[in-house]
């Protein structure tokens, strides 16, 4: 039933997929110097860029996991493409789990945040955060990697 949409759904999470891996590695390799701004300039830049994620990722991993089940619902007769991409809808999942359970209520705190002061334990939270990103992006990138894998083992 779900077989002549395969290709499109993979096409839309793969797409959606590596739209979502790509802004976590962006922000993960900018970490370095993220950490090195005060809090005048981090604060400010934090909450611009995470109004602009806020608009754009739900979409995006919503669309990725949707797509992936999609695909998944239309291999039932293809077992190791069935579980790659089951495994890469898992990763979905804790990148949401992540998203939801860490970086949203410190994206909610530090959007309340005044530049010219930022509560004193700043530097922590804005650790976690980094740390949390850094491990969902290398989940999304591990859900990329599995799709990407299901699609090379169908070719």
């Amino acid at each position: 039933m779900f077989a002549p949409f395969a290709p499109f759904a993979v096409c839309l999470g793969l797409f959606c997929l590596a739209l979502v891996a790509g802004i976590g590695v962006e922000i993960t390799l900018n970490n370095g110097v993220l950490r090195a701004l005060p809090a005048t300039t981090f604060v400010p830049l934090h909450q611009r860029r995470e109004r602009a994620h806020a608009r754009l990722m739900p979409p995006l991993v919503t669309l990725a996991l949707l797509a992936t089940l999609g695909v998944a619902l239309s291999w039932g007769e293809q077992p190791a493409r069935l579980w790659l991409t089951f495994a890469s809808g898992l990763a979905i999942l804790v990148v949401i789990a992540v998203t939801l359970v860490v970086e949203v209520p410190l994206n909610r705190r530090i959007q309340r945040w005044r530049p010219d002061a930022p509560p004193d334990n700043w530097r922590t939270l804005r650790d976690r955060w980094m740390r949390s990103n850094d491990l969902r992006t290398v989940v999304a990138v591990a859900a990329l990697a599995l799709l990407v894998a299901e699609v090379a083992l169908g070719a």
